[in-house]
């Protein structure tokens, strides 16, 4: 990824260059680093607010949807369930505490629920599959910019 202050050098504006890079692109990942990397996409519709975290979509086409999180210390996503949809969550400012519940389908105790807990820092950027349910604060004192990337279909 490129430095996030650094603009990307294009004669294109952002949205046909975008477009021009995301045209077969399968891999959410490679889709948060795209708009990651055109900050004028993204970086005036950055909105902290004391009462409850923030999200706008901030790229969208038939396949993909880019969403702009800001949260400030002690807010919290709340639990998120995003089944049917693969997607990918990219750190641009920050420290993100990410907690993932891994549901049981089968065996002995099918519905029982194990939580994992990750933190990513500004540059990580990971994956989720079809079903995902998680929850997403700050870590720490600073707020949080996170791009959050969900395929339109399964």
């Amino acid at each position: 990824m490129t430095d996030l202050l650094t603009p990307l050098h294009t004669s294109l504006p952002a949205e046909q260059h975008v477009a021009a890079h995301l045209y077969d692109a399968a891999d959410p990942r490679a889709v948060a680093r795209v708009v990651a990397d055109h900050r004028e996409l993204w970086a005036a519709r950055v909105r902290f607010d004391p009462d409850a975290p923030q999200h706008v979509t901030v790229w969208a086409d038939d396949r993909w949807e880019v969403r702009l999180g800001a949260w400030l210390p002690g807010q919290s996503s709340g639990e998120q369930h995003h089944v049917g949809r693969r997607g990918a969550l990219l750190v641009l400012q920050g420290a993100l505490r990410e907690t993932t519940w891994h549901v049981a389908t089968d065996g002995p105790t099918p519905g029982r629920r194990h939580a994992v807990t990750r933190v990513h820092r500004a540059g990580d950027v990971r994956t989720h599959g079809h079903v995902h349910v998680h929850a997403v604060e700050p870590e720490g004192s600073d707020p949080v910019l996170a791009l959050q990337v969900h395929a339109r279909t399964a």
